[in-house]
């Protein structure tokens, strides 16, 4: 493994154990894309839906797939 692949790993794991009841493992997991991997989840279950008040203001806006 590569050194910075060890760093990325030690911060998620310091965060994890730093913030373990604020909310957070989630969307850190989310954000390095390593979601599925560790939660076991497909990929379209990382993304959100943009809110139907955002589309209507600008009906350009692209949908996330699967939603």
């Amino acid at each position: 493994m590569a050194k910075g692949y060890d760093l990325t790993l030690a911060i998620e794991n310091e965060r994890f154990k730093e913030l373990a009841f604020e909310g957070q493992r989630f969307y850190d997991l989310a954000r390095t894309g390593r979601a599925p991997a560790v939660l076991g989840i497909g990929a379209d279950q990382t993304l959100w839906p943009i809110p139907l008040r955002e589309i209507q203001r600008n009906p350009r806006l692209a949908q996330n797939h699967g939603y």
